[in-house]
């Protein structure tokens, strides 16, 4: 979780247009690479329908995808590092960090 919190931080303050750019066309080739597989559009379209209604056109998520910009990420991860956290945990939970523990490290972080 620390190196989580530690990375939300980073991203926070600054992240490089080339991180972005990377990050972008990443999303975007294992976006195409997934739809070009009939079951998968099934559940992507299944997906969007129930979420939202209507389905998003693959040429409007990546037209999505390309308008986002560094200043939007840094917003992002700095309203997600304002929020109080939020814990989840399936089967043995024996190494599940404590909520407290868990909003002490990204105190730390702040």
């Amino acid at each position: 979780m620390s190196v989580f919190v530690r990375e939300m931080v980073s991203v926070s303050n600054f992240i490089s247009p080339d991180e972005v750019s990377r990050a972008k066309n990443q999303l975007k080739s294992s976006l195409l690479m997934n739809l070009e597989s009939k079951p998968i559009v099934a559940e992507d379209i299944g997906r969007q329908l129930l979420g939202l209604g209507y389905r998003i056109e693959p040429e409007a998520l990546l037209e999505h995808i390309e308008n986002v910009q560094n200043e939007d990420i840094r917003r992002v991860a700095s309203q997600l590092l304002q929020s109080p956290p939020s814990l989840a945990g399936f089967g043995d939970l024996s190494r599940l960090q404590n909520y407290d523990d868990l909003q002490n490290t990204i105190a730390k972080f702040r």
